[in-house]
């Protein structure tokens, strides 16, 4: 069993990042900015925008006081979330 399967995945759907994945074995930050662990080179994201942070209840998803905001569905958070 690969350390992959541990974990829960991060796949990209669509974009240039299609298919890449990031197991969540700890916190990823997601942006704009080079040094975030899942880079989003598109000036809709801000340069750290979005946080997913895996623990016993499940994946918590948390903005990051991004400009244009982070959705979880169809609604924009406010706080964070679990997954």
């Amino acid at each position: 069993m690969s350390a992959e399967q541990d974990f829960p995945v991060l796949v990209a759907q669509n974009g240039p990042l299609k298919g890449e994945r990031w197991p969540l074995d700890h916190s990823l930050v997601l942006g704009r900015d080079a040094g975030c662990d899942v880079t989003i080179t598109d000036r809709q994201v801000s340069r750290f925008h979005a946080r997913l942070t895996p623990g016993s209840n499940g994946v918590v998803l948390e903005d990051l006081g991004s400009k244009n905001g982070t959705n979880y569905g169809n609604n924009r958070i406010s706080a964070p979330v679990v997954l």
